[in-house]
């Protein structure tokens, strides 16, 4: 079973960004830009509206709408902003899979016989 569009996009911001699921809910300044491309990619691509953004990480609905709106003007301004967003779109279309593993360590291992 494939997952939502929704959940692939968030998985694919995390990808992109090389951060946690939990890093889009925390309150602090830090990155805010980051947040504010995946929320308005949970909004155009995944047609979420703003309360359920807002729920879902645990924001309220003002920061989610000026995310939103802060996206708006600078993905048209920035072409590097322009094409952030449409890659974390190309891995969200790319993923597929129920779980998402990242940091996975290959190991060679030689056994003698």
């Amino acid at each position: 079973m494939e997952k939502p569009y929704p959940e692939r996009l968030i998985d694919a911001g995390c990808i992109f960004f090389e951060v946690e699921r939990e890093f889009f809910s925390r309150k602090t300044k830090e990155s805010t830009d980051k947040k504010a491309a995946l929320f308005y990619l949970l909004k155009h691509e995944g047609e979420m509206g703003l309360r359920e953004i807002s729920r879902m990480f645990d924001h309220d609905v003002k920061s989610v709408f000026e995310a939103v709106e802060k996206v708006e003007v600078w993905k048209n301004i920035y072409p590097t902003k322009h094409q952030q967003l449409k890659s974390i779109v190309k891995i969200a279309g790319n993923l597929k899979a129920d779980m998402v593993c990242v940091d996975i360590k290959l190991v060679n291992i030689h056994v003698d016989n």
